[in-house]
């Protein structure tokens, strides 16, 4: 359960709403196209915030903030930039499936990201080598620690040994829509990985859907309010669409 107060809580959703109106949203239409060095910029804003780490503790650089507090965070950089909000859930994620020894070896500035895969019928773990394709995996391209949760029951997660060996990360240059998770395709070939530490796979997967939700309507409140801006300067007969009656 979250400690924050409620001040708290609102603070913290007030601290993204502005991280999300200066830095993100200006950025969103270059990022869309493709641009690296706004994402960037966007990244640098929000691990400034520790908002990348959030939910470590402070002796290992993170924010020590709460599941809760983490997902009001995420909707308010959605309304900014959906595909960074969801590089903020897939990092946070990635290092909540670890110890924090484990996390302890994700530098300052370095993004980890949680890859989804299916057990045996694309990924396999034998004798702590990981083997299979993962065709699509969000937020993996320019990402510099790989964490893969296994779906099964219950789902298990697996850290990527350092060094990225037998691992082929491939852009996804067809990638269409929240391209500020820049996605890839993943090949592992006799990868070395360890089993990891942190939370229960299943914890994560709560996670991970609470986090999508959270982002969906972050965008959704975006979207309206760029809605009724326009509706509010498009004249047509005289006046402003959103004062015509409907019916």
């Amino acid at each position: 359960m979250s400690t924050a107060t409620a001040q708290e809580y609102r603070e913290i959703a007030a601290m993204a709403r502005e991280l999300a109106r200066r830095e993100l949203a200006p950025r969103a239409s270059a990022i869309d196209a493709g641009d690296e060095t706004a994402l960037g910029e966007c990244r640098t804003a929000i691990e400034q915030a520790g908002l990348d780490r959030a939910l470590l503790s402070e002796a290992h650089g993170g924010a020590e903030l709460q599941p809760r507090e983490l997902l009001a965070a995420i909707e308010e950089l959605a309304r900014g930039d959906g595909g960074v909000a969801l590089g903020v859930l897939l990092c946070n994620a990635a290092l909540w499936a670890l110890s924090e020894e484990q996390a302890a070896v994700v530098e300052p500035g370095e993004w980890a990201v949680l890859v989804r895969g299916r057990a045996d019928s694309e990924v396999s773990v034998s004798d702590g080598l990981m083997e299979g394709f993962i065709g699509f995996a969000p937020g993996a391209h320019g990402s510099t620690r790989i964490v893969v949760l296994l779906d099964g029951e219950p789902p298990h997660a697996w850290l990527m040994a350092e060094g990225g060996d037998g691992v082929e990360v491939l852009r996804d240059e067809t990638q269409m829509g929240l391209r500020g998770a820049p996605a890839a395709s993943i090949r592992l070939s006799g990868a070395p990985c360890s089993r990891a530490q942190g939370r229960p796979g299943a914890e994560v997967v709560d996670l991970l859907r609470a986090g999508t939700a959270a982002i969906a309507r972050g965008v959704a409140r975006r979207a309206r309010e760029m809605a009724l801006q326009y509706a509010g300067e498009r004249r047509q007969g005289g006046v402003a669409i959103i004062e015509h009656e409907i019916g």
